[in-house]
């Protein structure tokens, strides 16, 4: 059995449908959904740097616990049209 199967299930004995919480995210006509306890962290806005030799899709990398972390935009990927960035835009 897998971490995250293993996690599910503690979670699925402990909790029932109604104590859940969840994070919703997303954009156009896409919506996600991930269990909260599922979110490692929400951080704020952090500095990014761009790469050199990556493709178009990935943005920019955050430095995270050590860890690179690659910031990709999700409408390139899929060739999607670009749409403007706001206050209300997150990464």
């Amino acid at each position: 059995m897998t971490e995250n199967n293993l996690q599910s299930r503690q979670l699925d004995e402990i909790c029932t449908e109604s104590e859940r919480e969840y994070v919703v995210f997303g954009e156009l006509y896409n919506e996600n959904i991930i269990e909260i306890m599922r979110v490692r962290e929400a951080a704020g806005r952090t500095e990014m740097d761009k790469r050199p030799f990556t493709p178009d899709y990935v943005k920019a990398v955050i430095t995270r616990d050590n860890q690179i972390i690659p910031v990709v935009d999700m409408r390139d990927m899929i060739i999607l049209p670009s749409e403007e960035k706001t206050q209300r835009t997150k990464v």
